[in-house]
C-alpha cells in the first residue's frame, strides 16, 4: 500500500515538472516574441 502510493507521489512530480517546463518554455517564446518586435 505504502509502496504504491509513493509510485503515484512519484508520477505526480513527474507531470509537475512536464508541466513548469512547458510553461517556461512558452514564456521564453513569448519574451523573445517581444524581444523581436522591439528591434
Amino acid at each position: 500500500m505504502v509502496g504504491s502510493e509513493r509510485c503515484s507521489r512519484g508520477k505526480l512530480l513527474e507531470l509537475e515538472q512536464l508541466f513548469l517546463s512547458a510553461i517556461l518554455a512558452c514564456l521564453a517564446v513569448l519574451l523573445a516574441d517581444e524581444m523581436s518586435k522591439a528591434t
